[in-house]
């Protein structure tokens, strides 16, 4: 039986933190560009949600990985708001 590493505590919380930060960023305005954009930025928040769950269940999600996807997140909801 292979030997599993043990569970990334950093990424948990990190995790944990970005479902609930992301959620209040991906959230739509309620006129009809912010519901189009709200609809984009869901999307993206939907795949950085599955692909840091995916690393935390194969317990090889780095630090790189994880900034990368939440700044990537972040900086994509602040450019659909300027725009």
């Amino acid at each position: 039986m292979k030997d599993r590493p043990a569970i990334q505590k950093w990424a948990v919380v990190g995790v944990i933190v970005f479902f609930i930060v992301g959620y209040f960023l991906s959230t739509p305005c309620m006129c009809r560009a912010g519901a189009i954009k709200g609809f984009y930025k869901t999307i993206f928040y939907v795949i950085v949600i599955v692909r840091l769950l995916y690393g935390l269940f194969k317990r090889n999600l780095r630090l790189a990985d994880y900034l990368l996807w939440v700044i990537s997140f972040t900086g994509f909801c602040i450019l659909a708001e300027c725009l």
